[in-house]
């Protein structure tokens, strides 16, 4: 529990809110991150912490709680789900957290530390505009192994806390005991006025009344605007900083994920031989036998005198990203390429979004040597008898059916 000093005008008084069902291990780590800022004679500020968990047995919590927060000049709240939906927090520590947040201009009197993940812009709490520790919308247990660099942080943010009160409100004097100052204050006003009315004109004191009265709640009122938009502002200077970082962490996901897409993981022979060149783990596989026909009736789809083709006629080859596939064997102008995933065969065209399986039985997909797609709208597909490849039958690019004169 807090000791004697925790009411003194220059020891900066701390309450900490928070609810102990669940994440006991970082509310401990907290609480010995204050030990060692109290404990801690270099400082240029002394403070004396309130725990609850403290309380002698047999304590009326529910009169002293309100009492040391009441006094408390920071108050540091541990946000969980638990302290979100917490009812005695609710009804007994959330309006004096709210109450304490504006006392000083300028000045943080409410740190909220987020511990675990919770909608936090979605909570009373974002209303109060004030930053939270250990980052902005990030909590501890985000933080993974890095869980030092987290109470690091912690760290650092409640000693400039600490320092600022220090040098704001205690070393001007203001001090915490500024209510019951300001009480006297008014109360030697108002004997100094009731002379006043005792000896003057009751109608000329009533009219200055009536006058110093509405300068006053005019000056009051304007000031209590000024003091909600400044407010107002800032929240909304807080939403955007957080709407910000959340659309500057997609884009950058979305960065790593083109990146990854358009990594080629194999190249096409620089020599235009339509070949794949494969990985140093690609394993590949040699016929010695002229694999078997299949029973199709393919037709012919190019003229013998102009078969075989020349490669050099057609500028289709070029380095490709396949992703979803193992092997392509080169695109030509209108965007069309053979590629084959666990020995099947497609027509792809990225363009147009298409991804065809080739109209064949899985016999003669595995029998498949290689495909070479042309700008007639045709694809040749060519078999190998271990020695050489030749020329079996023709494919339509824009459906991958076996093409018939």
């Amino acid at each position: 529990m807090a000791s004697s000093k925790y009411f003194d005008d220059d020891v900066i008084s701390v309450a900490v809110s928070y609810s102990g069902r669940s994440h006991t291990k970082e509310f401990k780590k907290i609480r010995s991150i204050l030990n060692e800022l109290k404990q801690e004679k270099r400082k240029s500020y002394k403070i004396d912490i309130f725990l609850d968990w403290n309380l002698s047995a047999g304590a009326h919590f529910k009169s002293e709680i309100p009492n040391y927060f009441n006094n408390a000049d920071i108050i540091i709240c541990l946000v969980t789900k638990e302290f979100i939906d917490n009812e005695f927090i609710n009804t007994f520590e959330k309006p004096i957290i709210i109450n304490n947040s504006d006392v000083y201009d300028g000045v943080g009197t409410v740190v909220p530390i987020l511990v675990d993940r919770v909608d936090y812009l979605g909570t009373w709490m974002s209303g109060l505009g004030i930053t939270t520790l250990p980052e902005r919308t990030k909590p501890i247990v985000n933080f993974g192994r890095d869980r030092y660099g987290a109470y690091r942080k912690i760290y650092l943010g409640l000693d400039e806390v600490f320092r600022d009160f220090k040098k704001e409100v205690i070393d001007k004097g203001i001090g915490k005991n500024r209510k019951s100052r300001d009480d006297s204050s008014n109360k030697g006003n108002s004997i100094r006025w009731r002379n006043v009315l005792l000896y003057g004109s009751v109608f000329t004191n009533l009219l200055l009344c009536f006058i110093i009265y509405t300068i006053v709640s005019s000056n009051s009122n304007a000031e209590a605007k000024f003091q909600s938009q400044i407010r107002s502002y800032k929240i909304e200077n807080q939403k955007l900083e957080t709407k910000v970082e959340l659309y500057q962490r997609e884009i950058n996901r979305l960065k790593r994920l083109i990146e990854e897409t358009d990594k080629p993981d194999y190249d096409v022979d620089s020599n235009n031989s339509g070949n794949v060149k494969g990985g140093k783990n690609k394993k590949k596989d040699k016929t010695t036998k002229n694999p078997d026909l299949v029973d199709v009736d393919f037709g012919d789809c190019v003229d013998d005198e102009s078969f075989p083709r020349r490669m050099d006629d057609y500028s289709y080859f070029g380095k490709e990203s396949y992703g979803y596939y193992e092997s392509c064997q080169g695109m030509n102008a209108d965007g069309y390429k053979p590629c084959k995933r666990k020995r099947v065969w497609y027509i792809v065209n990225t363009r147009l979004n298409q991804h065809i399986r080739i109209n064949v039985d899985d016999e003669t997909h595995k029998d498949i040597y290689s495909i070479r797609p042309f700008n007639d709208g045709l694809a040749e597909v060519y078999f190998h008898n271990g020695i050489e490849k030749y020329h079996a039958f023709c494919i339509s690019l824009s459906d991958g059916k076996v093409f018939r004169d």
